[in-house]
């Protein structure tokens, strides 16, 4: 099965899944406006705060828009992106 790395890491907690629209909808809201011009959907908005909350991990994706947007202090978000 090609998920069963995924299962080892959330299992041995080398990678956790947080809640993120639980307490955070300003948080999201201000994102998706702060970005409205890329534009940044409501997805992109959580992993973005998700990142906030947790700065020393890293978003994968396969969407250049994660190039572009920034942490509330102005930083880059770190991203690992697989080559297409």
């Amino acid at each position: 099965m090609r998920a069963e790395p995924l299962f080892v890491m959330l299992e041995t907690g080398a990678m956790k899944i947080e809640e993120t629209f639980g307490n955070a909808p300003l948080a999201l809201t201000r994102l998706m406006r702060r970005w409205q011009n890329v534009p940044m959907s409501l997805a992109d908005a959580g992993l973005v705060a998700l990142h906030e909350r947790m700065p020393r991990s890293f978003i994968v994706t396969m969407d250049s828009d994660f190039t572009i947007y920034r942490r509330a202090n102005g930083r880059a978000l770190r991203t690992l992106m697989p080559r297409a």
